[in-house]
């Protein structure tokens, strides 16, 4: 007759934290041709039990390379910004962040928007969907530049005559990288407004105006005002006649 197999579980032995398991398996086994006393064979198998864990952990996004010149990275998001990993404890433990897949940004001069996987080590997973939703943002790389310009009159009055002081300011123009480069200073300069000064001649403090190319913008003038001496023109000589 066949016999079922008889099972047993005994505990071995300790090894580190996981328990090691013995299953004894005793089967006996009839002949088919012979009807003797079933034969008694025993199997020892070994189960190692590993302890496992839970954890959350940060999403970092992982972008590489450099967007193109004049341009950079003003921000990067990620969604979820949490996630929960399991797997072996012993690996699970080491983990102090959830890093995505590598993200290359070389050359862009516009926004990226990626799913991209979470990479984990082996034997370790995110309980969930693996994927994060990533947005990185890129700008216009901005700065500024220094001119030196000369100050010109508008509104001149005729019959008077204009003396100023300084007669040339350093002006700092800012805006993107990309405009700042391609300026021409000899196509600016620094305006005084002088026909809204008084009659009254002498000396009169007038303030400075510079209009920048595009889209850039004046971050400083220095001095911001000049010194406008306003005179009389003087008569000219004439030849006396023969």
């Amino acid at each position: 007759a066949l016999h079922r197999p008889a099972v047993g579980v005994h505990p071995l032995e300790q090894l580190g934290r996981a328990p090691r398991i013995a299953l004894l398996l005793r089967i006996r086994v009839a002949p088919l041709r012979e009807l003797v006393e079933p034969a008694l064979r025993e199997w020892t198998i070994c189960v190692v039990a590993r302890e496992l864990a839970n954890r959350s952990l940060p999403v970092v996004p992982i972008v590489t390379g450099q967007p193109a010149a004049g341009f950079r990275v003003t921000s990067v998001t990620v969604e979820p910004t949490i996630v929960t990993v399991g797997g072996e404890e012993a690996t699970v433990s080491q983990l102090e962040t959830a890093d995505t897949e590598a993200i290359d940004i070389s050359g862009r001069s516009r926004d990226l928007e990626a799913m991209v996987r979470v990479a984990l080590p082996s034997g370790v997973s995110v309980a969930g969907s693996d994927t994060v939703r990533v947005v990185v943002t890129i700008g216009e790389d901005t700065g500024t530049r220094t001119f030196q310009l000369g100050v010109e009159l508008a509104g001149e009055a005729s019959g008077v005559s204009y003396q100023l002081s300084p007669p040339i300011v350093n002006v700092i123009i800012g805006g993107a990288v990309t405009e700042l480069d391609a300026i021409d200073a000899s196509q600016m300069t620094a305006q005084a407004d002088v026909g809204s000064l008084p009659d009254s001649l002498g000396p009169h403090v007038v303030p400075l105006v510079v209009t920048p190319p595009g889209s850039l913008d004046v971050v400083a003038i220095d001095p911001n005002a000049v010194v406008v001496t306003v005179g009389n023109v003087a008569p000219s000589l004439s030849s006396p006649v023969p």
